[in-house]
Formats: structure tokens, C-alpha cells, sequence
């Protein structure tokens, strides 16, 4: 089986990804809502129609990554994710907001523009799971939301990271404390990403980078949780 790691982006920033598995392709984030215009059209120019994908993971529950998830349900796409996130997916618990007086504005905001989303039938994954009997396995990485996953493939070392670890317009990090429900959780996340020993990191924002770029950032981590 031809193996398939395509990046879906729009302004170079938000990333979808397309997986190849022994069952079928999988897309890895939904985007914005209103956007769903947008994937179709991207997934025609790799010749998909959003029915053919066999699932749908998000890689945690932020607008951003699970925007144009019920219209994918729709079309008959099963939608995964973490056991952890899926009681905020279904709105049986409250979102756990962002960071500091910034984050509660932020997320005020984001009520106000979006409404509040609430999906049904969100299917579970494990940490440590083979997704889809594939090369991809699923690693917890919470602290940026409380269920937040990334994807590693250990044949191929790529390491689809969420936003626990990002490119910010071509400056490598982890997750900004605006963002993260909490955040020395996710500082721990990211260097456990890191120690994985990714040969290349595929953000959920910005452009894929190898394992060196984010060195600085390791040692960063380092130095952060050790003052904790």
C-alpha cells in the first residue's frame, strides 16, 4: 500500500493532514468553521471526496481543529478522538478555557463569533492505540487541552504534533500559556514529543520542520520545568 502524509494548509499556517491505513484515508483536523468549501475543494485536487475518508481525528477539540467535523459527520466520516477530550467534544464538560485574563477575552470572543459547538457519536482512540492498524500510533499529549493526541509513525519517524508543538511563522516552539488549559502539563508534553526523536515534526500551525529545529526549544523546556 502506497504510503500517503499530505499536508492540507491554508495561508501556509493551518494544517490538515491526509493519512494513508490499511483502512482507508484519514484526515487529521477539520479547520475553521465555514471552511468546509475549502477542504472539499482541497481534497478534489488530490482526488478524495470527503465520503471516501474512512475518519476524521482531531487532535483536540479548539475551534480551529474541529471546525468542519459535523459536516464531515454528515457526509458519513467517523469522527476520533483522545477518550480524554470527547466529554468536552459532546458537551458533557465545560470547556476548560485559555490562559490568564487574555485567554477568558479570547474565548469570549470566540463564543460570540462561533456559537458553541457540540458534536455526538465522537469515537474514542487509546494512547498507545495503532491507528487504524496502521504505522501511526496515537501518544497523549495533554496540557494544551485535556485530551489533546498526536500521531507517530515509528517506521517512518514523522511525528504529527497538534499544537503541542507548533512552527509560528518559522519560529519552532511549544504550545503559548495563552493557549493552554494547563500549561506545565503541556511544557511536559512537548518534551515528550521531542523525546520521541521525530525525524521531522508536522505542526498543527506552520510548516513541517526536522527534529533539529527544535532543539532550542528542548533545552528551553528543560530549563522551564526544572524552575518548577
Amino acid at each position: 500500500m502506497e504510503q500517503i502524509l499530505r499536508r492540507l494548509t491554508w495561508f501556509n499556517h493551518f494544517n490538515l493532514y491526509l493519512l494513508s491505513t490499511p483502512k482507508g484515508l484519514v484526515l487529521v483536523d477539520s479547520a475553521t468553521p465555514g471552511m468546509f468549501g475549502w477542504l472539499v475543494k482541497s481534497l478534489r485536487k488530490v482526488g478524495v471526496a470527503p465520503e471516501q475518508l474512512a475518519g476524521v481525528v482531531v487532535t483536540h477539540f479548539h475551534i480551529d481543529h474541529v471546525g468542519t467535523a459535523l459536516a464531515l459527520q454528515q457526509c458519513g466520516v467517523p469522527m476520533y478522538a483522545l477518550m480524554q477530550e470527547i466529554p468536552i467534544l459532546l458537551g458533557e464538560v465545560p470547556h476548560p478555557g485559555y490562559g490568564g485574563v487574555a485567554g477568558k477575552v479570547m474565548l469570549a470572543a470566540e463564543r460570540l463569533v462561533f456559537g458553541k459547538l457540540v458534536f455526538q457519536g465522537v469515537q474514542p482512540l487509546e494512547p498507545g492505540q495503532k491507528l487504524f492498524d496502521s504505522t501511526w500510533r496515537v501518544v497523549a499529549a495533554p496540557g494544551h487541552t485535556p485530551g489533546s493526541l498526536a500521531l507517530f509513525n515509528e517506521e517512518s519517524g514523522d511525528l504529527l504534533s497538534g499544537d503541542t508543538l507548533v512552527n509560528n511563522f518559522g519560529h519552532p516552539s511549544a504550545n503559548h500559556p495563552l493557549f493552554a488549559a494547563d500549561y506545565q502539563t503541556a511544557m511536559q508534553s512537548a518534551l515528550n514529543l521531542l523525546k520521541l526523536e521525530p525525524k521531522q515534526i508536522h505542526p498543527g500551525h506552520g510548516k513541517p520542520l526536522p527534529l533539529s529545529a527544535y532543539f532550542k526549544v528542548q533545552e528551553q523546556l528543560v530549563r522551564k520545568l526544572d524552575r518548577c
